[in-house]
């Protein structure tokens, strides 16, 4: 999974080391397979809540090589956030004691309604919080099993088996 450093900064996922013989531009075919990968699992799941159904977003995403890994990476400012999710919390900001006196809410229908804060932080609304995505998670583990395929297949025509 990626990391998240403080500020939301997101640490690369690094791949296992790769096997002798694999050559640069092999590794460059590998790190596109994912971030393709990892941009249809997020297409998947645009319907699920917080994940944000923008071409940006998808295009955060990407990868780069560091001697004989691929490393995946995203620029998306609340990507760490996505990918390990957040239990419930209080919103104690959104209260009458911090200056807050009105809250105006979108519903889905297209209508603005406004809501009364809580007066106090012991009375302050509970996000639900959100359920950590598995997209990346997925991604890669699909691309490990294509990019063994394409070893097995590469193995297969060296000892001169059709494949």
């Amino acid at each position: 999974m990626l990391k998240p450093y403080k500020a939301g900064v997101v640490e690369p996922q690094k791949m296992r080391k790769a096997p002798k013989g694999i050559t640069t531009r092999q590794l460059r075919q590998f790190g596109k397979l994912v971030v393709q990968m990892i941009k249809l699992e997020i297409q998947k799941d645009w319907g699920k809540r917080g994940i944000p159904k923008s071409q940006k977003f998808l295009d955060s995403f990407g990868y780069k090589i560091e001697r004989d890994k691929i490393v995946i990476y995203s620029t998306w400012y609340t990507v760490a956030g996505l990918l390990e999710g957040r239990r419930p919390y209080r919103m104690t900001w959104l209260t009458r004691e911090r200056g807050i006196d009105v809250v105006p809410i979108l519903l889905q229908n297209g209508e603005v309604i406004m809501r009364a804060t809580p007066a106090t932080a012991s009375g302050a609304w509970i996000h639900p919080g959100y359920a950590r995505h598995t997209f990346v998670a997925r991604a890669l583990k699909k691309a490990r099993l294509a990019i063994a395929q394409v070893f097995l297949k590469q193995a297969l025509r060296n000892q001169g088996i059709k494949a």
